[in-house]
Parts: C-alpha cells; sequence; structure tokens
C-alpha cells in the first residue's frame, strides 16, 4: 500500500481519503449484511449453549449422587 502511494500523483492523494471512507462504508454495509443474515445462527448457537450447560449441570449431580450411593452399594 505505502509504496503505491509513493507512486500516485497529488490530485490522487487527495483522492485517497474519500475513496478509502467508500470503502470503510462499503465494508460496513457487509458485515451489516452478514450480521443479519446470521443472527440466527448466533441465537441457535446460544441456545444449544445454555442447553449443553444445563445437561452438564444435571450430569454433575447426578455422577455426584452416584459417587456418594457407592459406598452404601459396596457393603
Amino acid at each position: 500500500m505505502l509504496a503505491s502511494l509513493k507512486t500516485c500523483s497529488l490530485d490522487e492523494l487527495k483522492k485517497e481519503p474519500w475513496r478509502l471512507q467508500i470503502q470503510a462504508d462499503n465494508t460496513a454495509e457487509q458485515l451489516r449484511n452478514l450480521v443479519l443474515k446470521n443472527y440466527h445462527v448466533f441465537i441457535q448457537s446460544n441456545q444449544c449453549a445454555a442447553i449443553v450447560k444445563d445437561d452438564l449441570v444435571e450430569l454433575k449431580e447426578e455422577t455426584t449422587q452416584i459417587e456418594a450411593a457407592i459406598p452404601e452399594l459396596q457393603k
């Protein structure tokens, strides 16, 4: 990028901030479109993570109960 700027004329350099702003605006618009397009994936992932977390809590509780019952079963 720097090398290409060295070969630019003064007029081209004066237009560079405008060109960069347009590029930044286009990139922001693409990002917004991707966010809207994939929002449902984010929501589904969040819901899935919550279900897995709840299942792990339940599994831990059940494992603790089984561990507590082992000494009684060994008698």
